[in-house]
């Protein structure tokens, strides 16, 4: 082969890999109920149902790795409504929850999703996951509801598979008991998340938002960090955003700082300040008909609101989320956002 045809052939290859489409996930058709075991790819996980029967307070799922080449576990809640966080002194959730790994929402989170690390190979056999709910028997409509489809992904190989959870038994009862001859498939590797990522998005234009949000009732959950990831090809440069929703907890905010950085976020650490923010790194915001474009890493407030952002990092497209343990509301909404994405 001719050097040119060499790198004609590397050029095209990389195009097309740049442009190929996102195969989609399967829709799980097998559902299982409140204490039940899933030994299989693909599963829904639904509240028990039987007529004239309270829904037990107590719900909890084991979801087995079929293969000890599974690394993650990607949660879409289709269906998720339990009561809202427990505001005081600051938003968690109290009465009603759902547990799995180091993962634990309430309220409202329709259409959200997460991702949670498993390594069948260093004894980590299944994840657990726990929703605790009031018992209400007698009024169907005051029920909280839930489907959450759960769909177990392969890592590339190479890839790190996490850390040992408790869930983890010792090397010999692992070579033992688990008997990985599910074949490889690889099918969805896109789906798969970039380590330490609690979300991800693999489509280049979407729509990303923060947990209980609820169409901008709010509030967020409080003592939240995390990451939000969205997939790279290289011939991507750029990811913006249009804020749709953006109201979130500030220190101080002046007619010459809306908030964002020193606004969010103080250098040295400031017991009682507040220091809520998204993180968007190497970020520019545009100017509007009132503000001229400025550059931050750090939001808060209502900072965004009429901006478009754009974020060119150098490396992985990604932002922060990190709520703290203050509430100052009504003074200060500590509501959530919702953005419009794009990579460009």
């Amino acid at each position: 082969m001719r050097k040119l045809d060499f790198i004609l052939t590397i050029v095209g290859f990389f195009n097309l890999y740049s442009c190929q489409q996102i195969r989609p996930l399967p829709n799980p058709l097998i559902n299982i109920q409140c204490g039940q075991n899933s030994f299989i790819r693909n599963v829904n996980l639904v509240p028990t149902t039987r007529p004239n029967q309270p829904v037990p307070t107590t719900c909890t799922y084991k979801i087995h790795a079929i293969s000890g080449f599974i690394c993650q576990m990607r949660f879409e809640l289709t269906e998720f409504s339990l009561l809202a966080p427990e505001i005081s002194p600051f938003p968690r959730c109290v009465d009603e929850s759902m547990t799995v790994g180091n993962v634990t929402l309430c309220g409202v989170n329709h259409g959200q999703h997460f991702y949670v690390p498993i390594n069948p190979l260093r004894g980590e056999r299944f994840l657990e996951m726990t929703i605790t709910t009031r018992s209400m028997p007698n009024n169907f409509n005051q029920r909280s509801t839930w489907r959450i489809s759960v769909h177990q992904l392969e890592c590339p190989l190479g890839q790190s598979r996490g850390v040992k959870s408790s869930n983890a038994i010792s090397a010999s009862e692992n070579d033992s008991i688990l008997p990985i001859r599910q074949p490889r498939l690889g099918l969805f590797s896109d789906w798969v998340a970039p380590q330490g990522c609690l979300q991800y998005f693999p489509h280049a234009n979407g729509t990303v938002e923060s947990f209980n949000l609820n169409n901008g009732i709010g509030p967020y959950i409080a003592d939240m960090h995390y990451a939000i990831c969205f997939r790279r090809t290289r011939a991507n440069t750029a990811i913006s955003f249009i804020p749709m929703i953006f109201r979130m907890g500030y220190a101080v905010v002046s007619a010459n700082n809306t908030g964002y950085d020193e606004a969010c976020y103080s250098t040295t650490p400031t017991p009682g300040r507040p220091e809520d923010y998204l993180f968007i790194p190497n970020a520019m915001a545009d100017a509007t008909d009132t503000q001229p474009p400025f550059r931050a890493t750090r939001f808060c407030a209502q900072s965004v609101l009429s901006h478009l952002i754009t974020s060119s990092p150098l490396g992985p497209f990604m932002i922060y989320f990190n709520s703290d343990t203050l509430y100052e509301a009504p003074t200060k909404e500590e509501i959530g956002f919702r953005f419009d994405y794009e990579i460009v």
